[in-house]
């Protein structure tokens, strides 16, 4: 009886503890999610010269703010199969170490979570780039170039 109670006291900490993880995992992910969209949007911002002179030859807007799509998805991807590198061999060891001593696996690899977590992150940058490229699509070439001088 009295391992009993020792055993559920230290699965009620337990769970507290997995909650704070869960919401620290959480926290991590928009914060690193606002970072990337803050140097993106610099980044962009920052090619607006770069988007003039490419109006100016005659490349369509579209064909311009696809390109700096490609970039941001190509970087996304990047880092996100070195994160999954990463995680599998740490989530492994975690797992072994919390599963001999407490039999529970908490980070379970789950590829469906991969899948909307990629999703999400794609349709972020989307959204992003889309919101950047906004001076893009609204002004003329002649009306960037003049504001860049």
């Amino acid at each position: 009886n009295t391992n009993d109670f020792k055993y559920s006291k230290i699965a009620e900490q337990l769970q507290s503890m997995q909650k704070i993880v869960v919401a620290l995992i959480a926290v991590a992910a928009v914060l690193g999610f606002l970072v990337f969209m803050l140097i993106l949007t610099f980044r962009i911002r920052g090619r607006m010269q770069e988007a003039g002179i490419l109006l100016a030859v005659g490349k369509p807007k579209q064909r311009i703010i696809g390109q700096f799509l490609i970039e941001a998805m190509i970087l996304l991807w990047i880092g996100f199969l070195v994160a999954i590198i990463i995680f599998l061999p740490l989530a492994d060891t975690f797992d072994s170490i919390t599963q001999s001593t407490i039999h529970k696996n908490y980070l379970q690899p789950d590829f469906l979570h991969f899948v909307i977590l990629f999703i999400l992150e794609n349709l972020g940058v989307l959204l992003t780039v889309l919101v950047c490229s906004g001076a893009i699509l609204s002004l003329k070439p002649k009306e960037i170039l003049t504001k860049m001088s």
